[in-house]
């Protein structure tokens, strides 16, 4: 498989089920793009594994498919699947750290587990771990061997990224049996908990805004999706359930577009 061919497929991935993300991907240089355009392709065939099995140790072992693949990527390997292929093609470019893809892994284990998180602190975790390593790999695409501030900023846009679309996909996880939901807390006061937990890693991210350069804006500028979510959600009395929050934002494009004119987030 050539790169146009495994391109596509990961462009096709990413276009239909995380096209916010692709919007702020876009507006990156063209070779760095296609690394994007990888590791979120990467993401999204991991976050659906719990849906394709039935058993949690079927789970694991697609985890552990992956796991081995990306040893043997960082051994030379060019795995025969369209978006191993793509992350072998980011590695081998932006020279990636194997780490987080550890750390990714690791934390994705939860996701085939049908218990919820104990309490907030360890649903943080949960978030930093995937979205947050998903997001600190981005930034390494876009900058070689990003500083301290560059790493923790990447790392609160994603962590808040992910806090906010658990918050989304409530409806959806109930239905497979799944809950993201502090168990430590009553429903409606865990809705509020982690919103605000969202909104304060997207100020933390933001509060650092003079010390990010312009071009990490594609790895920054999902937290102007996040925190559009969050007002529409507080508007909407926090209720997950409120049938407004299914309604499209035409808003929250013309604003995404301004940011990309200022360059801000």
């Amino acid at each position: 498989m050539n790169k146009d061919q495994w391109l596509s497929i990961c462009n096709d991935m990413v276009y239909r089920h995380d096209r916010e993300r692709l919007m702020c991907v876009s507006v990156a240089p063209e070779k760095q793009r296609e690394s994007l355009l990888a590791l979120l392709a990467f993401n999204h065939e991991i976050s659906i594994i719990p849906e394709l099995v039935s058993e949690t140790m079927l789970g694991e072992i697609r985890l552990q498919w992956w796991r081995e693949t990306i040893i043997a990527i960082y051994e030379g390997a060019k795995p025969n699947h369209p978006v191993a292929l793509g992350l072998a093609w980011a590695i081998e470019n932006c020279e990636l750290s194997e780490n987080l893809f550890v750390k990714y892994l690791a934390a994705r284990s939860f996701d085939l587990l049908k218990t919820p998180p104990a309490s907030l602190y360890e649903l943080e975790n949960y978030a930093k771990g995937t979205a947050g390593s998903l997001h600190e790999l981005m930034a390494e695409v876009l900058i070689a061997k990003p500083n301290l501030k560059i790493r923790h900023a990447a790392r609160n846009v994603g962590t808040a990224w992910a806090l906010a679309g658990l918050l989304s996909a409530i409806s959806f996880h109930g239905s497979q049996g799944r809950s993201y939901l502090p168990a430590d807390l009553h429903a409606e006061d865990s809705v509020i908990a982690v919103a605000k937990s969202a909104k304060r890693y997207v100020d933390e991210a933001r509060s650092v805004h003079q010390h990010i350069p312009d071009h990490l804006l594609p790895v920054m500028l999902p937290i102007t999706f996040v925190d559009y979510g969050l007002r529409k959600l507080a508007r909407c009395g926090y209720d997950p359930n409120d049938t407004r929050l299914k309604r499209p934002g035409i808003s929250r494009l013309f604003s995404f577009y301004w940011k990309v004119l200022r360059k801000r987030y």
